[in-house]
């Protein structure tokens, strides 16, 4: 869905490009897919790094396309890099970007996707308002409210 989106992107006129990082079982599917659409020159594969952070802080942006997706860690991570981010409206990447001087939350649709590559390729998505030892703090305060209300119970 994410390439779609980009080459739609491209036929808005923004022309945004994409930084992969990583590897998996659909790369060669990827690579077909990026054939297809003709994204060559605007997309690239990084492959897989010990230590994705310096991609991440020299990046405009970063999306999570994901239709499926835990808390998100590579939100919390671009964010503490001072990384614009986006991503879907999934309850994952929602409870991560709480509001939106954090990042912008889009619909998880290819229409979605494309309106969030237009935003961070436009410079529209701020760079987060975020404190990672606060952020922090917070995650630790609720583990320990669940973790009491489970003793009370048991």
């Amino acid at each position: 869905m994410a390439l779609a989106a980009l080459k739609e992107a491209h036929n808005l006129g923004v022309h945004a490009r994409l930084l992969l990082l990583g590897e998996g079982p659909l790369k060669q599917r990827v690579l077909e897919l990026v054939a297809e659409l003709e994204l060559g020159d605007f997309v690239y594969f990084a492959g897989q790094r010990k230590n994705p952070y310096a991609a991440i802080s020299r990046v405009d942006g970063l999306l999570l396309s994901s239709t499926h997706e835990g808390q998100g860690l590579v939100l919390l991570e671009a964010m503490t890099l001072g990384t614009p981010v986006a991503a879907t409206n999934i309850p994952g990447p929602a409870s991560v970007i709480s509001d939106e001087t954090l990042g912008l939350l889009v619909e998880p649709t290819q229409a979605g996707i494309t309106q969030a590559i237009c935003a961070l390729g436009r410079g529209e998505v701020p760079v987060p308002a975020f404190d990672a030892h606060t952020y922090q703090d917070g995650a630790i305060r609720a583990f320990q409210k669940i973790v009491r209300g489970a003793s009370a119970a048991s």
